[in-house]
């Protein structure tokens, strides 16, 4: 059993709708939202903004998404910096933290993230890192204030002044060190408990029996020897050991291969050693695009009880109704299934298995079916309507023309 230290990069994040009833889908909002967010964090600091690169955090994402996502994010937003946080917490080495967010104005999609990185932690302190994020531990903040989690959430999603739903708390830890191991492989093999309890959360994971964590481990993806995804759920574990000599020997290949192919010139991708969790490989966009997926289809779900709710009174008003909210349907429906076939790749269907995503879409096609049948009774309900009608004024017609005959 691994009895040497844990260094790694924790990401609490929380996805959330932004989505306002009355507006719809609508235009771009990016400026509106910038402004609203400006008006609670003067400080903040954009990913367009010419100084961006003074912060490390948003220099990382910059670096990650020119390299991996170059000709554009499947699901285009901005990123906002808040330097209003800088959290510790009492017991744990906490050596970096930040608090940024990302906001998809056409999907009316956010995610808030708070990060942090912790230093030669044990099994359980790892354990009771996953814990933190729903268990109203106080951080301590720079400006003197205690906070937890979730009342950082709270802040920051009402900065965008927008009605806030479908909100899911995610969970990402990046592993840099696990003990004196060189080799994911052998840490699967040998480690399974302790994995399962970090990504679980579960205290109790030095009784759990060994088929039910490696149950609990069957969605994994790695593309290096010094690499893995493991994710459960909400939870998802990277193990992405970049100082132990697999990891050098791979830099090593890769600046000769630069030499002999590239005039010596590195891509600074390849340098990058971040503390922002998920950041290199890519694995923090394939899990935006994930959960923005997740969110919107959320929302189409949680919609529909209020769609059906507030329907009623005239046919032509119902339709009317029908008409949008089946054209929403289509969008987000072609836009995931065209995403499906051009842009994921195994990380992003291992990610959309373990969040349970496939028979959420499958039940939107059955919604836009139901759509398409009512509408269709609507306008049968509609037509018999205007039968019916000219029929009355036909016949109240004749009477008066026979009226008009008898007495005229």
């Amino acid at each position: 059993m691994m009895d040497g230290k844990i260094t790694g990069n924790i990401c609490y994040c929380f996805t959330f709708s932004i989505y306002d009833e009355k507006a719809g889908l609508g235009p771009d909002k990016k400026t509106e939202l910038k402004k609203s967010i400006l008006s609670n964090y003067p400080n903040a600091v954009f990913d367009d903004d010419p100084e961006r690169d003074k912060w490390p955090l948003l220099k990382d994402i910059k670096t990650g998404q020119e390299f991996l996502h170059g000709q554009g994010l499947p699901f285009p937003c901005f990123r906002v910096l808040l330097p209003d946080y800088s959290l510790t917490m009492d017991g744990f080495d906490i050596f970096d933290s930040g608090v940024f967010m990302s906001v998809f104005p056409e999907y009316d999609t956010a995610n808030v993230y708070v990060c942090i990185s912790v230093k030669e932690g044990s099994t359980d302190d790892l354990v009771y890192m996953r814990h933190v994020q729903g268990n109203g531990r106080k951080l301590k903040n720079s400006d003197g204030r205690e906070l937890s989690v979730s009342e950082i959430f709270d802040e920051v999603s009402s900065s965008i002044q927008r009605p806030v739903g479908e909100v899911e708390s995610t969970y990402l830890l990046e592993i840099k060190k696990f003990g004196g191991y060189e080799d994911v492989q052998t840490i699967i093999e040998k480690e399974m408990r302790p994995i399962y309890g970090i990504m679980c959360g579960d205290e109790g994971w030095r009784n759990v029996p060994a088929d039910l964590a490696s149950e609990r481990m069957s969605h994994q993806w790695g593309s290096r020897d010094f690499t893995r995804l493991v994710t459960f759920g909400t939870s998802t574990v990277f193990f992405n050991l970049n100082g132990c000599s697999l990891a050098g020997s791979y830099l090593d290949n890769r600046r000769r291969f630069d030499e002999i192919y590239y005039d010596g010139v590195e891509n600074p991708y390849f340098l990058m050693d971040s503390n922002i969790a998920g950041i290199n490989h890519g694995i923090i966009f394939s899990l935006e695009m994930v959960l923005v997926i997740k969110t919107i289809c959320s929302r189409v779900i949680n919609r529909q009880a209020r769609f059906y709710a507030s329907s009623g009174g005239l046919i032509n008003m119902e339709m009317r109704k029908i008409k949008t909210y089946r054209g929403e349907l289509i969008v987000i429906l072609n836009k995931v299934e065209n995403l499906q076939i051009s842009e994921m790749g195994e990380l992003e269907r291992v990610l959309l298995r373990s969040y349970n995503i496939e028979p959420v879409i499958e039940k939107i096609k059955y919604l836009l079916e139901i759509l398409e049948s009512e509408l269709e009774l609507l306008y049968q309900n509609s037509t018999n309507r205007l039968i019916n009608l000219l029929t009355i004024a036909g016949v109240v017609l004749a009477a008066i023309q026979v009226l008009q005959g008898v007495f005229g």
